[in-house]
């Protein structure tokens, strides 16, 4: 077990691929905060409601991290070497092995996206003529962001073991929260918040009414995300017989 998690936590740090998917994590709130709605309307909302909704665009980090989870599964596919893994390390050390390896990136791009992002969100306050509040309710969606991130990317690696294939996969765990739960979190929160992303919102506490409170919203992602899990571990079972 040591050996595979090993060989995953090597691949990771090896190469640009990982960088970039930082690098994305980093800059992900920034295209988030420019989708959304105009910044001229947070003067009126005052310092302490307009720092909670600037930081909250630091949610879209854990799409980061899904794709990031994917990515540790679907590089095996791609690159046709996931037979060759099995065989030297077995299925299930290496089922066990990247999922460990998604979280531990999941964390690592959310708590770089949060603090990256802190700077962010004082950056454009003081463009908007306003001053930063730091509160424990802040602490606690940064916390939230973290957490979630590396569950979303236990997530990511799951719906990668389903799908497989590089593209396919990308395109739900990348493009699916960005075009649909992206738009159904805006315009129908009652909807959205028992989707993944959703959930995921909730956790990380952002200022969207309708979503729900965060201890029901992480139960309700951990139930995705086990759900996501045992049908992943089954299917490799059946499928990747070695």
């Amino acid at each position: 077990m040591r050996e595979a998690l090993r060989a995953e936590l090597l691949k990771t740090r090896s190469g640009y691929a990982m960088l970039g998917l930082f690098a994305y994590a980093i800059a992900s709130p920034a295209i988030l905060l420019c989708a959304g709605p105009s910044l001229d309307e947070l003067t009126s909302l005052g310092d302490r409601a307009a720092t909670r909704t600037v930081f909250g665009a630091a949610a879209s980090c854990m799409v980061a991290a899904m794709f990031l989870g994917s990515y540790v599964v679907t590089r095996e596919y791609y690159y046709k070497s996931v037979l060759r893994a099995f065989l030297q390390h077995g299925r299930t050390r290496v089922f066990v092995a990247k999922a460990l390896t998604a979280v531990v990136g999941g964390l690592s791009a959310g708590a770089i996206g949060v603090a990256a992002w802190a700077f962010g969100t004082w950056a454009v306050l003081c463009t908007q003529g306003l001053s930063p509040v730091v509160d424990g309710q802040l602490w606690g969606a940064a916390a939230g962001t973290v957490w979630g991130s590396g569950l979303a990317g236990l997530w990511g690696a799951s719906v990668a073991w389903i799908i497989r294939g590089y593209y396919p996969t990308t395109a739900v765990v990348l493009l699916f929260p960005l075009a649909v739960e992206f738009p159904l979190l805006l315009n129908a929160p009652e909807v959205a918040r028992f989707l993944p992303g959703g959930a995921l919102a909730g956790l990380a506490q952002i200022p969207v009414k309708g979503l729900l409170p965060a201890p029901e919203s992480a139960l309700l992602f951990l139930l995705w995300t086990a759900v996501a899990t045992v049908a992943a571990r089954r299917l490799v079972q059946r499928r990747e017989a070695v």
